[in-house]
């Protein structure tokens, strides 16, 4: 099985500064995702603002057996554009389709 050590060790690659209570919430989150995964597509709509112009896709890291997964999560941000990144970890917006800059609580924000 695999290690659940892996994704405090993807979401540390994000935020140095994680807490371990964070990542193992964190943790938590990926495995359901993992477990009740399913190859699916995507669709939506977006109408550009300007602070609306590019969407994420988050995708998790799933490292077993020396074999490392994408695992892709139907959790977006829209930024401005592709030079201005997510600022909150998946989930953790204010305003989520609004720029993905304001996080809900500053232990959500991705520390660059």
């Amino acid at each position: 099985s695999a290690s659940v050590k892996t994704t405090a060790k993807v979401m540390s690659t994000l935020n140095a500064g994680i807490s371990s209570s964070l990542g193992s919430e964190l943790s938590t989150e990926f495995k359901k995702t993992v477990e009740n995964s399913k190859e699916e597509k995507m669709s939506f709509k977006m109408v550009p603002t300007d602070g609306a112009r590019f969407a994420w896709q988050w995708t998790y890291l799933y490292y077993e057996g020396g074999v490392t997964t994408p695992v892709k999560t139907n959790e977006l941000a829209i930024t401005a554009g592709k030079w201005e990144k997510p600022k909150c970890l998946p989930g953790y917006a204010k305003d989520p389709d609004n720029g993905y800059q304001v996080c809900i609580s500053e232990k959500y924000e991705i520390k660059p």
